[in-house]
């Protein structure tokens, strides 16, 4: 059975972030940035609203106010494990790879059902070690280490980055076993996109099981709270589509993001939907030419 995370609580607040994120997708993050911090009062569980707060700050060039404003919270047992979330993503953007480390981990030890600190956890500590740490130092920044019930999303990431195909490959069929079994929406979204990982992690970009994964990640998340992971989803499978040299379907999927980019005036969705024509043109290889209404055209058509 399925189970939908309480991440934004009531229909108010799904409400109010879903306002603030179309403010802040526009560039109007001074009136994104007390909606989200009445959010995070209201549903302390909602971490996208931790994100795009880091988000609105940022766009304002104010780091060290995000940073006051989440340090503020790290006393509160219930916006804690957020609020480092939040803080391991300013730190991660600045480059202190040991501090996010630290802040991702703590996330994941006050609250072990924090699906979005694992897998940032295990990039930053592959950066801050230049890539030399241990499967073992990862285990003891991870409650439970490997019988965790969300563990997996980060040993399998990390299998992954060392390359070490096979085994991360079965560490993926494992997390998706174990998400199934639970049925919560944001982990079960999360081990399709690892197992779509560890199949990218092949070579084989093209092999059809990629696209399998992301649909059924995308369908999940278009349950959940949030738009951004929902967007992020769907772009992966137009990615998808182009790599599998199925054209009518990418330039279907691909014109819906950038209109819906271009009708909610979202910044980022266009940046990102124009970068994933582009991406989508380079693993389709030299040996083909883009795909109809991909990043040149829509270049064109749209003015940017």
């Amino acid at each position: 059975m399925l189970t939908v995370p309480l991440l934004c609580g009531q229909s108010t607040v799904v409400e109010d972030y879903a306002r603030a994120w179309l403010l802040a997708g526009q560039g109007n993050s001074d009136e994104a940035i007390p909606i989200l911090q009445s959010i995070i009062v209201r549903a302390p569980a909602c971490h996208p609203a931790y994100a795009k707060l880091t988000d609105a700050y940022l766009q304002k060039h104010a780091p060290e106010h995000a940073e006051a404003y989440f340090a503020n919270l790290l006393g509160d047992p219930e916006r804690s494990a957020f609020a480092h979330y939040a803080l391991g993503q300013i730190a991660g953007l600045a480059l202190r790879w040991s501090q996010a480390v630290d802040h991702y981990a703590a996330c994941v030890q006050q609250r072990p059902d924090s699906v979005p600190c694992y897998v940032p956890l295990v990039y930053s500590l592959m950066n801050a070690t230049r890539r030399s740490a241990t499967l073992e130092d990862l285990a003891s920044r991870i409650p439970g280490n490997r019988e965790g019930s969300y563990s997996c999303l980060g040993f399998t990431r990390f299998l992954l980055a060392q390359r070490k195909v096979g085994e991360g490959l079965q560490a993926a069929q494992r997390c998706l076993a174990r998400a199934e079994t639970l049925g919560q929406i944001d982990f079960l979204a999360a081990a399709h996109d690892v197992m779509a990982e560890a199949f990218a992690a092949t070579g084989a970009n093209s092999d059809p099981r990629l696209l399998q994964q992301h649909l059924e990640a995308d369908r999940l998340a278009a349950q959940l709270d949030d738009p951004e992971a929902a967007f992020s989803h769907n772009l992966a499978v137009c990615i998808d589509y182009a790599s599998l040299d199925r054209d009518a379907e990418a330039q279907e999927c691909f014109g819906r993001a950038l209109t819906a980019a271009r009708s909610q005036g979202h910044r980022s969705w266009l940046e990102n939907s124009l970068i994933g024509t582009a991406q989508a043109d380079k693993r389709r290889g030299t040996g083909h030419g883009p795909i109809p209404g991909s990043h040149a055209q829509f270049s064109a058509v749209f003015g940017v």
